[in-house]
């Protein structure tokens, strides 16, 4: 995946709205596709120029795995609970196991 400076973006997002066509903008400089160029406009609209910085975002989907994985890692007290008494019970068998 091709990655773009910000001042390019900032310059194409200008350029289209000052009355440009994102289908020239795409062509004249050499963006892989109109819907990244449009994807940068959106951002412009919901968080100003400042939304053009290379921050990797995830996705909607990536961001809803990860949520569902965090939430699959998260354990509830009773959980913890018990998973810290198993393991309780494991080193108590294993110093018995040392001690003979």
């Amino acid at each position: 995946m091709r990655t773009y400076s910000y001042e390019l973006k900032k310059e194409v997002v200008g350029k289209y709205f000052e009355g440009h066509a994102i289908r020239d903008l795409v062509q004249t400089y050499d963006i892989s596709d109109g819907r990244v160029a449009r994807r940068w406009v959106q951002r412009v609209r919901e968080g100003g120029y400042e939304a053009l910085t290379n921050k990797k975002q995830p996705s909607d989907k990536q961001r809803k795995n990860l949520e569902t994985k965090a939430k699959k890692k998260e354990l509830t007290k009773d959980e913890k609970l018990e998973r810290q008494a198993l393991q309780i019970e494991l080193l108590k068998k294993l110093l018995e196991l040392e001690r003979g």
